[in-house]
């Protein structure tokens, strides 16, 4: 399970027991939105809305998490090594939806 905080962290727990196992940092404002991509279907963004994608299965293996925040930064992790992997700044003001299609992933990012 994950968590945008308003902290500016991600939080990732375990979605049997509901232990927490990571912390994310590196925004400097409230997460607003978060999405995974590659073997994962759920879509996330404010206000507090989380919606499965049909036909995709909800597993986390090798995949990606892009988290949006007040501070205008999308963060791209690797949820293989819970590490940063990109940060966008392009944006003027808050983001608060994401969405990542495995399609337009390079090659070499879809197999992380």
């Amino acid at each position: 399970m994950l968590a945008g905080c308003q902290d500016g962290t991600v939080r990732v727990y375990d979605a049997d027991t509901g232990a927490m196992k990571y912390i994310l940092r590196g925004h400097t404002a409230e997460v607003l939105a978060l999405c995974t991509v590659q073997d994962a279907g759920m879509s996330a963004g404010a206000p507090n809305v989380l919606t499965p994608i049909p036909s995709h299965p909800t597993r986390h293996t090798n995949l990606l998490l892009c988290s949006g925040s007040a501070d205008a930064s999308i963060r791209v992790w690797s949820t293989r090594s819970y590490t940063c992997l990109h940060v966008l700044r392009e944006h003027a003001d808050r983001v608060d939806h994401t969405r990542m299609e495995a399609s337009a992933l390079p090659l070499q990012r879809r197999r992380l």
